[in-house]
């Protein structure tokens, strides 16, 4: 048995427990047998890892992957579970899934659809394991198919430990390009050993000024974080309930607003902010979700109803920047095959309010990505992720009795993917074959621990032609109020 340390850095918590759920819709039906034997190729005779089991250090309690030497041919050892259905239907027939043909009109606005959970229910099975500690012994990759008339569902479950979703879509290009264009994967980089350790210095190095940094990710003071929780209380206490959505932003609606702002902040403050429509998806996504203590029974422009007397609150706003391509060790050479966590945070902290615009927290987001997106950050980063993991700790970022809201953005993980067969097999629609066919590719998923709640957290999962699709949850009567506001003011123009 080849035993292999797990770096750190990917083990914090909650990533130490979290197995992501990836949901691969792709506008062709495949086959089977050939994705079923090439993945067995993937792992038996090329990254073989994927093919190990995670178990805890029996001294210092962290995870480590248990590699055989060689896998067997019999059924004793799995590789990975697979499960496959076959509907007799196109995917439209599915309610859950019927907008991936035909998604929402652009001058339509922002439109809030079918759960996740929803879509996890269909295209997955029930008795897969929420999360690592459900079966801690469990083949690494879970795979089900879900095949249509005209369409597949690939669903992936991989712990969070072993692969970002950037690492997902590198398990995939070499999953399907040797399924579908005998296309041998290279060498996996990281095998063994932590690449990311590139810096002699440690955490107790770095001056505290540098390293302890309050909005910042860091290591907390004994008893802290139990301040940090109780500031949630009266919140969850009073709004048990909440609803979770897909969201759709229509590509244009984002442009006009990315514009907008752009014309407003370069007047307020003189220099091109350089938003991206990621930042203007950030700030609406904070906004909705975490203007304090209000009654969002008026959300058309600044109106709002306040609940209690607190008439601001300070939130820190995180997300993730990934390493790849940005870290000394991932250069674009080594990135495609890295298929480990490689993430840095970057957080905004500041007061937020009822009157607080769209424009001005994505003003804030990307001044964070700007000035925290350096080789000092990078290594300051990492070196409190270890510590964090040597002390136990979390990596919420959040100060005692504040509110924070987390951002992971998707999108970049699924650039450039390619799922589709050479020749696709018959869709019943032969518009939608042969070389100049449209290959529509949607990415949906789940990246949480199953008891947590879904409102302070928000994920942009994939980007289509027509815009962007997110995961958005709060609770059900603030929800019914969005609703409300969404059928007066449809493109946020007065948001």
């Amino acid at each position: 048995m080849e035993v292999i340390p797990i770096p750190a850095t990917d083990q914090q918590k909650p990533i130490n427990n979290i197995r992501t759920r990836t949901f691969f819709i792709i506008d062709t039906r495949l086959e089977e047998s050939t994705l079923q034997s090439s993945l067995d190729d993937l792992i038996r005779n090329h990254w073989r890892k994927l093919g190990g089991r995670l178990a805890k250090n029996s001294k210092n309690g962290l995870l480590e992957y248990r590699v055989p030497k060689a896998f067997a041919d019999d059924k004793e050892y799995k590789l990975f579970e697979w499960s496959c259905t076959q509907f007799e239907s196109g995917i439209d027939k599915s309610a859950p899934l019927a907008f991936f043909h035909d998604p929402p009109a652009a001058e339509k606005g922002a439109t809030l659809l079918h759960s996740v959970q929803e879509v996890d229910e269909l295209v997955r099975p029930a008795t897969w394991p929420d999360e690592i500690k459900d079966d801690p012994v469990a083949p690494l990759l879970f795979v089900h198919l879900s095949l249509f008339t005209d369409a597949s569902v690939v669903a992936l479950s991989v712990p969070h430990t072993v692969a970002d979703q950037m690492g997902v879509g590198n398990i995939m290009r070499a999953w399907f390009g040797l399924a579908y264009h005998n296309k041998t994967p290279p060498e996996m980089t990281g095998y063994t050993g932590d690449i990311l350790a590139t810096s002699a210095k440690k955490y107790t190095d770095w001056p505290k000024h540098e390293i302890y940094r309050k909005g910042l990710s860091r290591v907390r003071n004994k008893f802290e974080y139990f301040f940090v929780v109780l500031g949630f209380v009266p919140e969850l206490v009073l709004n048990k309930k909440e609803d979770s959505h897909i969201v759709f932003f229509p590509r244009p609606m984002l442009e006009r607003l990315r514009e907008r702002y752009t014309t407003e902040l370069k007047e307020e403050y003189g220099d091109d902010p350089g938003l991206s429509l990621g930042d203007v998806i950030n700030a609406i996504l904070t906004k909705v979700s975490h203007t304090p203590r209000v009654n969002w029974a008026l959300l058309m422009g600044r109106q709002f109803h306040r609940i209690g007397n607190k008439k601001s609150r300070t939130i820190t706003l995180s997300q993730l920047v990934n390493l790849r391509n940005k870290h000394t060790s991932l250069p674009p050479s080594k990135s495609s095959t890295y298929i480990h966590n490689g993430i840095h945070y970057v957080s905004s902290r500041f007061l937020i309010t009822p009157s607080t615009s769209a424009r001005e927290i994505a003003y804030k987001n990307r001044q964070a990505i700007t000035t925290q997106s350096s080789s000092q950050s990078y290594e300051i980063g990492l070196a409190v992720m270890r510590e964090q993991v040597r002390r136990g700790q979390g990596t919420h970022i959040c100060e005692p009795f504040e509110w924070s809201y987390f951002v992971t953005n998707w999108c970049l993980a699924w650039k450039g993917l390619d799922l589709f067969p050479t020749t696709a097999t018959d869709t019943g629609d032969s518009e939608k074959e042969g070389e100049g066919a449209e290959k529509r590719i949607m990415v949906l998923g789940r990246s949480k621990e199953k008891d947590m709640p879904g409102r302070f957290t928000g994920i942009v999962m994939c980007q289509t032609e027509e815009g962007y699709w997110c995961e958005f949850a709060a609770p059900e009567k603030r929800i019914r109020l969005i609703e409300e506001h969404l059928r007066r003011d449809p493109m946020l123009e007065d948001f």
